[in-house]
């Protein structure tokens, strides 16, 4: 007894452990409250330190490695780093991701993995310049995460001094509906508060409650004078509301068109009364209506006046109409007359006070967003006997506020989590009945979420009354589609610059990254004054103007106006219209506040995003208007940044490049020009040398004014006599076997390839001269001949010619002379310096060769076919008197000739016999095949792939993207087949395949490390268990002596006994364990504890457990 209590101790905290796990709360509380705009790289550094003070030493990678990690980090910081200490950092962190012991290590390596790929901009501006390129003057973290930018800190200092309505006053500034939010915003402003390092976030919503309930009748402000304009605002809901208050604001004339009885939109139609009293609503919406707006409700657009109507009676139309159109889950028997309604359709009624009666009834909410929980809490209300919450996902990931959630349970709400609509239960006369739910279980980890997929587990059966659908809400933008507003993907087009703002007293903060923004005339983002414009992601349909601040460019798409305006005066009040064709347009000029004449600085950091200039006019970036000295413009482009044409007028690049980039002359009366521009180009895709464009040597113009860094060439233009010329080389590998060699040797000089110099681009010429060593001066100068001699290389790389197959690449090369002095580099002649013009190639056959088919691939993945044969959409060759291969193409790349045919002609065809078709290559896979068909398909057609795991494998992950890397939409057409629609351009499929253990995923406590996991997974695989239900398998519990017996009859097949467990009085008639029993006592298994009873719910203890095991492998 003393050993045993000698070795009993109570591990209790020691008071250095009780610190530690306090400081790691202070840890975790100020992440969270982190603001935006810190430097990137001081974050990572910082968190490289913490994960080297957790590392145990153990492991070299994690104990040197991230020590090391954190010294190259401060070299970064202190300056001292070049990109050889970039690329040191990346392999230092690979070798330690792949070799660590333990998550410290790897996970910390990770961290710096993801640092590096998606903070590239940063890391050099500290190598390049010195300091950090984010944004040096810190927001106020609720402010800026206030989706209105409402003065949070200032109207929670007014509310401490009891000067409520100031507090409202001030909240109006920037937010008309300041009721509204106090009861129903989401109040994102406290998710980084600071507070939170303190211990919690200051309950802002709470704080703007006790300001508008203490506040009273807080007057609007008074109008500014009458501008003579009018507004017609389409849809009263809070957009609308909020627009017509602040156009009303700058004495405008408006007028609201609404659909329905009542202003409020989804405030009032979609809001429950007990979550946004409707007085409170009303009183809102009365103030803002006391700014002199007009209303006109229970108006239709497009059926009480027209779109037309509205153009001629009102300057400007701003459209808010809402997302009232409900979206439908597609499932069997959602049509049904009776008891399938949607939220929208629910609240609309109660938003007009017209109560349905529930009472009684059995209602199932289908959804996990706030809606869903509005529907199930008001359906508690309308006295619903029962209502169960249906989510395709756990609870844990339902996008409604967790006090809606808690709320709802709270009601009396059931919520079933991990259960998916399958399909609706309706009676004879065409009412729903029941939902059948099919249960799910979480997979891969998907926009931060588990993904839910199908569990193996029976569709369950949910009676019911009423099924509410509340998945989510549509626009409905038919009308004014018809009637020429412009709509893409459900999206309303703005006419003007849909991000704008003219502030040149402070800041203005601006983040895209993603999402579409368009407008029709002028550029999609308009900033004339200082902001600071972070560019990401996404797609802009207009180009950018700017003037001053700082602004980075990574990501994105920026498309030049295509559509501009006769005169931009009309809306920007400015009159310069350079910008119109240009992707980004820089305008610099002066302005004058208050008599004082300012000039304007702009940082401009290019690291990556594709710019495309408009119609093969304008530039990628253009700089126009430098203004007085005081004014710096510091350009830089760098890494992958993608500038040039998207014209088909100029043969449309095969890839994106730069087509002009450069400082224009200003015209007279633009004010004083001496501004300074520094330009860095360190990277980036160019269609042509950039130095026609920013000169090493810059060049120098007075105007009078000043004098400019750098002024804008003409890119490509050679005013020299310029000729090209064409030849021929025909040559064969040495790899193909020396009796099909001497054949092909024999007729290779055949080969021919006519009509390059006709195919070479214009603008191509002088970069080919440029590139090959001929200075600007020779390009300039009108008595030099420049001749551009190409030599086509034509080579045959593979041949089989008893199976049929030739494979022959070209490869076209330009020699350049200058008054006949040949220069010394040769130029690669590549796909975007051809025109498009036909270039008719021969390819020679050996003797007794007789091709069907060839095969054309291109450098960008396009295929196209030639055959002897006519076939939609193949093109044909033919076969002439020298026997050579004769056919047209406007692409260089591989010819594969064969003498099968295996082209498929496809089962349809709307274009012509020259639409291209790209390849789809299958990425190699383990423990699984891919396959496609077609192997090549052209844009717009459907190539279905076709999965088939091994034996024991399941289906993991399934991809397929394009040439630029972006992921396609793939349907499952089950079975194992997948279909998707091909794009303009190659792509490539991935699959993965993991063990097919998704039954033993319901048992939560078979962790995969313990030691029973492969026998638990045996015995799941083999159907000898199924767990004890509620998706556990119990492994820490005693066998009954029916469970033994019953793995054991599985274990052999279940074989079906001869007769019944006679005389076994406790065997109970149809138990799982019945058969089992039976099978066992004719097998001498065993005999029972007594002569009548087997006693199936005894313990079985191991000394019996070995008996059954010898008896039955005996």
């Amino acid at each position: 007894m003393e050993q045993i209590l000698s070795r009993l101790t109570i591990i209790t905290k020691d008071k250095a452990q009780v610190t530690m796990e306090s400081l790691y709360q202070d840890l975790e509380r100020r992440i969270v409250a982190s603001p935006p705009g810190l430097c990137t790289i001081d974050l990572t550094r910082s968190f490289i330190k913490m994960c080297l003070a957790q590392s145990c030493g153990k492991c070299v990678p994690c104990r040197v490695g991230l020590r090391q990690l954190a010294r190259l980090f401060d070299d970064v910081l202190d300056g001292n780093a070049t990109q050889e200490t970039l690329d040191v950092i990346r392999l230092t962190a690979e070798g330690i991701y792949y070799s660590a012991d333990c998550a410290i290590g790897y996970e910390a390596a990770k961290l710096v993995l993801k640092c590096i790929d998606g903070c590239e901009d940063d890391f050099k501006s500290h190598i390049e310049r010195g300091f950090c390129s984010c944004n040096s003057s810190q927001p106020v973290s609720c402010v800026k995460s206030c989706p209105a930018g409402v003065d949070i800190p200032g109207y929670i200092a007014l509310v401490h001094e009891k000067r409520y309505a100031d507090a409202v006053r001030l909240i109006r500034r920037d937010n008309p509906l300041p009721t509204t939010c106090a009861y129903i915003c989401e109040h994102p402003c406290e998710n980084r508060c600071k507070r939170t390092l303190i211990d919690a976030p200051v309950n802002i919503r709470g704080l703007k409650k006790m300001a508008v309930d203490n506040a009273g009748n807080v007057p609007v402000p008074e109008c500014g004078e009458a501008t003579g304009k009018k507004v017609a605002i389409i849809g009263g809901g809070p957009g609308g509301l909020s627009a017509g208050y602040y156009l009303a604001l700058m004495g405008h004339k408006v007028t609201i068109f609404e659909q329905r009885k009542q202003l409020g939109g989804m405030l009032r139609y979609g809001i429950p009364n007990y979550r946004l009293p409707r007085k409170k609503l009303d009183d809102e919406i009365a103030s803002i209506l006391s700014t002199g707006i007009e209303v006109r409700k229970n108006v239709s657009v497009g059926v009480d006046v027209t779109i037309e109507e509205l153009h001629k009676e009102y300057d400007a139309m701003y459209i808010s109409i809402g997302a009232h159109a409900d979206k439908k889950m597609g499932i069997e028997g959602e049509d049904a007359k009776e008891g399938v309604t949607s939220a929208v359709e629910m609240l609309r009624v109660i938003g007009d006070d017209e109560m349905p009666d529930y009472t009684g009834k059995k209602v199932v909410v289908i959804g996990g967003g706030n809606v869903a929980m509005d529907v199930a809490r008001s359906s508690v209300r309308l006295g619903a006997e029962k209502v169960s919450i249906v989510y395709r996902r756990r609870k844990a990931d339902m996008t409604a506020l967790e006090e809606e959630v808690e709320g709802a349970e709270a009601e009396g709400c059931d919520i079933l989590e991990l259960m998916s609509p399958v399909r609706i239960e309706k009676d004879e006369h065409d009412r729903a009945v029941g939902l059948w739910v099919q249960p799910q279980m979480i997979s891969k980890i998907r926009g931060g979420r588990p993904a839910p997929k199908t569990a193996q587990k029976a569709e369950v059966l949910i009676p019911c009354d009423l099924i509410v659908v509340a998945i989510g809400q549509g626009i409905e933008t038919r009308y004014f589609e018809e009637h020429g507003v412009t709509v893409k993907r459900g999206t309303i087009e703005s006419e003007y610059a849909p991000l704008s703002g003219n502030n040149t007293a402070g800041d203005m903060n601006f983040t895209v990254n993603g999402g579409t923004l368009t407008a029709k005339h002028g550029p999609a983002i308009y900033m004339p004054g200082q902001v600071n414009l972070s560019i990401t992601d996404g797609v802009l349909n207009g180009g950018i103007s700017l003037r001053m601040g700082q602004v980075s460019i990574s990501g994105g798409t920026i498309n030049a106006a295509t559509d501009g305006l006769d005169s931009p005066a009309e809306y920007y009040h400015y009159s310069g219209n350079a910008w119109l064709p240009d992707a980004l347009y820089v305008f610099g000029g002066t302005y004058t506040s208050e008599n004082t004449t300012y000039g304007n600085s702009l940082h401009l950091n290019i690291t990556g995003g594709t710019f495309n200039c408009a119609n093969g006019q304008g530039s990628a970036v253009a700089i126009y208007d430098l203004g007085k000295v005081e004014q710096v413009m510091e350009l830089t482009i760098s890494a992958e940044a993608k500038l040039g044409t998207n014209s088909t007028a100029r043969n449309a690049y095969d890839k994106l490049s730069l087509s002009d980039i450069g400082v224009t002359s200003p015209e007279p009366g633009f004010g004083a020009h001496s501004g300074q521009v520094s330009t860095t180009i360190t990277g980036g895709l160019f269609s042509s040398d950039p130095s026609a464009y920013v000169p090493d040597t810059h060049h120098v113009e007075d105007s009078g004014n000043g004098s400019y860094p750098f002024a804008v060439k003409e890119g490509a233009k050679s005013d020299a006599t310029f000729i090209v010329t064409a030849e021929t080389n025909a040559t064969v590998s040495n790899t193909i076997k020396d009796e099909y060699k001497t054949k092909i040797e024999e007729v290779k000089d055949k080969a021919n390839v006519e009509g390059m110099p006709a195919a070479i681009r214009d603008d191509k010429k002088a970069a080919i001269a440029k590139a090959a060593g001929v200075t600007d001066a020779d390009i300039s100068d009108t008595s030099k001949t420049i001749v551009a001699e190409i030599k086509v290389n034509v080579s045959v790389t593979k041949a089989d010619l008893t199976a049929g197959t030739m494979t022959f690449e070209a490869s076209p090369v330009a020699t350049v002379k200058v008054d006949g002095t040949e220069q010394t580099k040769t130029v690669p002649v590549t796909n975007d310096m051809l025109n498009g013009n036909a270039i008719t190639v021969k390819l020679p056959l050996p003797t007794g060769f007789n091709p069907e088919q060839i095969k054309h691939i291109s450098s960008d993945g396009s295929v196209e076919y030639f055959l002897k044969t006519a076939k939609r959409g193949a093109k044909l060759f033919t076969v002439d008197s020298d026997n050579c291969a004769v056919f047209t193409i406007t692409k260089f790349s591989t010819f594969e000739l064969s003498g099968t045919v295996t082209y498929v002609e496809p089962s349809y065809y709307s274009g012509s016999s020259s639409d291209p078709t790209y390849s789809v290559t299958v990425d190699k896979t383990e423990n699984g095949s891919v396959t496609v068909s077609p192997k090549s398909a052209s844009k717009g057609s459907t190539v279905t792939i076709t999965v088939k795991p091994d034996s024991g494998y399941v289906l993991e992950t399934l991809t397929v993207t394009d040439k630029n890397g972006n992921e396609l939409t793939l349907k499952d057409k089950g079975d194992g087949k997948y279909t998707f629609t091909m794009p303009a351009g190659k792509v490539e499929v991935k699959a993965t395949f993991m063990e097919d253990n998704s039954v033993l995923n319901f048992f939560y406590d078979v962790p995969n490390d313990a030691y029973f996991y492969e026998a638990v997974k045996w015995a799941v695989k083999n159907g000898i268990t199924t767990g004890v239900g509620n998706d556990l398998f119990a492994p820490e519990q005693p066998c009954t002596r029916a469970q033994i017996v019953t793995f054991l009859w599985r274990a052999a097949g279940s074989p079906e006994p001869k007769g019944a467990a006679s005389g076994m009085s406790d065997v109970v008639s149809g138990s799982y364990y019945e058969k089992a029993v039976a099978w066992a006592i004719e097998n001498g298994i065993t005999t029972g504890t007594t002569a009548t009873t087997f006693s199936p719910d005894a313990t079985c203890t191991r000394g019996q457990i070995a008996t059954f095991l010898y008896r039955y492998m005996k």
